[in-house]
């Protein structure tokens, strides 16, 4: 299975997880959501499609563009419905805002460090 293909199965995978999640969540009534919700399955996603793209021995660049196309996905499909409708205008802005910048620079974090300093408390100590 090519590196695309394993990370469009990954995509549709959360998108099912989160779905069943906040269907059991709320009883079936998805109008609760928010935003808040959201936002840490979006990064445990954000975790898992890193580790993907780091069992593929491809450029950093290639990974990054792969794991930020696939978090562009799951952003169409869990955040923007979930944009107040005086925000719609902006929804693209914001979009590339928090999938560009925001998310951009985390994922250029966590290419940047070994795996193992990544997880290492003494890495995250500022003392």
């Amino acid at each position: 299975m090519s590196m695309q293909d394993e990370f469009k199965l990954l995509v549709k995978q959360l998108k099912l997880e989160w779905s069943l999640k906040e269907k059991a969540k709320n009883n079936n009534n998805l109008n609760s959501e928010s935003i808040s919700n959201v936002a840490p399955f979006l990064f445990l996603a954000i975790d898992k499609l890193i580790k993907l793209a780091n069992e593929f021995n491809v450029s950093g660049v290639i990974k990054r563009g792969i794991v930020l196309e696939a978090v562009s996905e799951l952003y169409d499909s869990l955040v923007n419905p979930l944009i107040p409708f005086y925000l719609k205008p902006f929804s693209g802005k914001i979009k590339r805002l928090i999938v560009n910048v925001v998310i951009g620079s985390l994922i250029d974090l966590l290419f940047q460090f070994p795996q193992e300093q990544k997880n290492s408390h003494e890495f995250w100590d500022t003392k």
